[in-house]
């Protein structure tokens, strides 16, 4: 999946959702131990962790973090913050942590860069818009916690694809196509969802047919050309994709039209799909699948002459 920092809306989520997300984002940075605090007192910290610190010169240590996750439209106030600091002291934390999914206001902040110069751990500060680049390294947070229904089916529809060989029904596909915003897919999701529509193109004709909708295929001179805007902004690979190298296993690969092999009892298998747009441009797409790996290839070009 594809995301900016529009796709993160914190105000999605209510508080217990939020500090889930941070802890998952701590996981992520190999905090460990970790404690989540849900309801009741929780002394000053919503989690609590630690992490493992090396140094060339002396042996690896532990040190002791208190997180503290606020889910906030407005500016935090400092009353919100002093009685967690105090928490940290008497608890003898290492560092302080708050996580804000807004910001703090002047006061609070000015506050807590006095209690850095006073106090014995260290305090450290992550408002929402730090937070949202630390979250666009993990998509995989951002899919669990902002991504929308049809988002998540796509990849779980190419999982289930590389993992098991079954395709999505013509349903499925059909009601992709009305409902999901497909600039949010990778260049692997995108090059999957094309092997997909082509290779169910009768059963989405059919589908299309006996539900008397609209069709999604016919009468165009590519097939489901509606893709081809976000193939060529996800291009990844030169064109054309295949090289001569691999004609002896793949066969003739970058002639124009459509070619894939079934899986083999290596589970190995490939699909091909290579068509030339009405102003002589041409889109290829291949996928490559083995031992449940998947390497997509896009490449966008014109005929070499």
């Amino acid at each position: 999946m594809v995301f900016h920092e529009d796709d993160i809306n914190f105000e999605r989520l209510d508080w217990k959702q939020f500090e889930e997300l941070c802890y998952d984002l701590l996981v992520k940075f190999q905090f460990h131990s970790m404690a989540w605090r849900q309801g009741g007192s929780d002394n000053g910290r919503d989690i609590e962790g630690k992490r493992y610190i090396t140094d060339s010169i002396v042996s690896p240590y532990q040190e002791k973090w208190f997180v503290e996750c606020k889910r906030h439209s407005a500016g935090l106030s400092l009353d919100q913050v002093v009685e967690k600091i105090n928490w940290a002291r008497v608890e003898r934390a290492d560092h302080f942590l708050l996580i804000v999914s807004s910001y703090v206001t002047t006061p609070t902040r000015e506050w807590l860069e006095k209690a850095r110069q006073t106090e014995f751990f260290k305090i450290h500060l992550i408002e929402g818009k730090f937070l949202k680049q630390q979250l666009l390294l993990f998509p995989d947070i951002i899919i669990k916690y902002f991504a929308d229904d049809h988002v998540r089916l796509v990849r779980n529809l190419m999982m289930q694809w590389i993992s098991h060989d079954i395709l999505p029904t013509a349903k499925a596909l059909y009601d992709l196509h009305k409902n999901l915003d497909f600039g949010q897919l990778d260049y692997q999701e995108l090059g999957f969802m094309w092997h997909a529509y082509v290779h169910s193109e009768e059963a989405i004709e059919q589908y299309c047919s006996e539900q008397d909708l609209e069709p999604i295929t016919w009468d165009r001179p590519v097939p489901f050309d509606f893709l081809i805007p976000y193939l060529k902004l996800a291009q990844n690979w030169e064109y054309p994709v295949m090289k001569e190298s691999e004609t002896e296993k793949f066969g003739m690969i970058n002639g124009l039209g459509q070619q894939w092999m079934e899986p083999q009892g290596d589970d190995f298998s490939f699909s091909n799909i290579h068509y030339e747009l009405p102003n002589k441009e041409r889109v290829q797409v291949c996928l490559i699948k083995e031992s449940k790996i998947l390497e997509v290839r896009i490449g966008v070009g014109f005929r070499q002459q």
